[in-house]
């Protein structure tokens, strides 16, 4: 038979359908220890009247299970991939010295329609004035553009040391075989400078860009 210490274990609801399994009748209002006396009691006569009938194992019952909303299954979503890392820009070549003064650009400098920009490679032997031989390493090294229509003048692409402006063009023109005149181009609006830019003028390009631009004699 179930000892007392293993009958107290057990829940009241166990020990009532032990004590109706076994014919013992409780009353409303008693208390678990009652019943334990009561079912260790009538286990112990029922053991003696017959030992060899075999305790009968009371039916746990499950206790209910409390009802829980699941939580919906988050949405599958794709993580966007991170951008590629693109090559940082490089460092600009040392530009040579911004002059302080503007000088009137050469007159019929209208938008005219384009034409052909001859590499720099093609250009001939120049010769070039100390005030503007840090240019030379541009026209050797950088490509060639055409921000204006002007005769004579060649430019190249040069990275900008400016925050926020890409790059500059700087340009040069050259008589009987010397550098004669140079010019710096920055990209801008017409109301915004992108630096401070003394002596620089606003000028439309010849495919309606808008630059920033000084011209000056060497």
């Amino acid at each position: 038979p179930l000892t007392t210490q293993e009958l107290s274990a057990k829940t009241v609801i166990e020990l009532r359908k032990l004590a109706k399994v076994n014919g013992v009748t409780l009353g409303a209002g008693v208390s678990k220890s009652d019943i334990v006396a009561k079912l260790a009691a009538a286990l112990a006569d029922d053991e003696q009247e017959a030992p060899a009938a075999p305790a009968v194992a009371p039916e746990i019952m499950p206790e209910p299970e409390t009802p829980t909303e699941s939580a919906p299954a988050p949405e599958r979503t794709e993580e966007a991939l991170p951008a590629p890392e693109m090559n940082a820009e490089p460092e600009p070549l040392a530009a040579a010295p911004l002059p302080t003064q503007a000088e009137e650009a050469p007159a019929g400098y209208a938008l005219r329609p384009a034409r052909e920009t001859e590499p720099v490679d093609a250009l001939p032997a120049l010769s070039w004035p100390p005030a503007a031989a840090e240019l030379k390493v541009y026209f050797e090294t950088l490509s060639p553009i055409a921000p204006f229509d002007a005769p004579g003048w060649r430019f190249v692409r040069v990275p900008s040391p400016l925050r926020g402006v890409p790059y500059c063009a700087v340009g040069v023109r050259a008589q009987d075989s010397r550098i004669t005149q140079v010019a710096y181009a920055v990209p801008g609006t017409p109301h915004h400078a992108p630096a401070a830019l003394p002596g620089y003028r606003y000028q439309i390009g010849r495919e309606g860009e808008g630059y920033w631009t000084l011209w000056r004699r060497v």
